[in-house]
């Protein structure tokens, strides 16, 4: 049987506050080229949420998988790759490369299909739909 161990505030504190990374393999931008992808804080995950739902007529039903890519794609420092002015140009390219990097969003920031399928239907409408 096994024993059983309370953690401790700081324990949890001290392992929940390391956010994770992973590189994605971009070898289309030459041997070597990596974009990072973030695993994003509770804070961050609903911001992201809620910015899909609440965005106003900017939102996008089309765009979630390309948001996330905005959301989640940061430097070594942490500063964003990608900006929203980037969810056009974003959703343009090639679906190998931008699912590459959603795939991996995907698995670090427990987001699943449903998910995205769920924002995508709330999110508020555009002239594109």
């Amino acid at each position: 049987m096994r024993k059983r161990k309370i953690a401790t505030r700081d324990a949890f504190f001290a392992m929940a506050s390391q956010v994770k990374r992973e590189d994605v393999p971009v070898p289309e931008l030459g041997e070597g080229c990596v974009i990072p992808v973030w695993q994003f804080t509770a804070r961050e995950k609903t911001e992201w949420e809620l910015s899909q739902v609440f965005e106003g007529p900017k939102a996008n039903r089309l765009s979630v998988r390309e948001r996330l890519v905005v959301a989640v794609c940061r430097n070594d420092d942490g500063v964003s790759i990608f900006t929203q002015e980037d969810v056009a140009k974003l959703a343009k390219c090639a679906v190998s490369v931008i699912e590459r990097i959603v795939n991996v969003a995907q698995r670090l920031n427990s987001v699943s299909e449903e998910d995205i399928a769920a924002l995508a239907k709330n999110s508020e409408p555009t002239n594109e739909d």
